[in-house]
């Protein structure tokens, strides 16, 4: 069974991506764990990044995955596309990012619980230092300024946003965005099938 864990960072310092790359790389080793960080200006809540590593991992279950990474295969389903380079292009991060969205999956052994937790401490606690940043769940949420940015780039049309947001609230808009993102995630899924 594995553990999804999905967090925040703000105030975030990256000089160097590849640098940070292989440092991710090395915590995943030591951690046996599994890492992917996103520019949380195009993260439409928790729940977006919970699916894509659910289907993510199902994918990788079936073998019917894309990448021959989960990392990779998570940024396919949470940018709903079906090439690497266009999803990282989208949702990477990148040394201006200063909010970043974090998945770290863990395989849960059975036999010592409490070790498993403490790992997960130890692997947020490595990525706190290593991007120098705070934990924060708010950049997980949806602004205004985040809201247009998400309806550019995944090209979500105000017809579409009207169509299903119930209402012309922030929080309904929010919660329409959300879904569309969703329904993108869904449909790539039915497309790997």
């Amino acid at each position: 069974m594995e553990k999804i864990t999905v967090t925040g960072f703000e105030n975030a310092k990256i000089e160097d991506v590849e640098t940070l790359l292989k440092e991710l790389q090395k915590i995943e080793k030591t951690h046996s764990t599994t890492i992917q960080l996103f520019n949380s200006n195009l993260i439409a809540t928790k729940q977006h990044l919970y699916i894509s590593a659910y289907h993510a991992l199902k994918a990788f279950k079936e073998k019917r995955n894309i990448a021959d990474k989960i990392n990779m295969e998570i940024m396919l389903y949470a940018s709903g596309q079906r090439q690497i380079g266009k999803a990282i292009s989208l949702l990477g991060v990148k040394p201006e990012n200063k909010q970043i969205a974090a998945i770290i999956i863990t395989k849960e052994k059975k036999e010592n619980n409490n070790n498993n937790s403490k790992d997960h401490k130890n692997v947020i606690k490595k990525l706190l230092q290593l991007l120098k940043a705070k934990e924060s769940q708010k950049v997980l949420e949806i602004t205004e300024k985040k809201r247009n940015i998400i309806l550019k780039k995944f090209n979500i049309t105000e017809k579409m946003l009207e169509a299903t947001a119930k209402e012309k609230t922030e929080k309904a808009l929010n919660k329409a965005i959300t879904e569309l993102i969703l329904e993108k995630i869904a449909l790539l899924a039915l497309e790997k099938a």
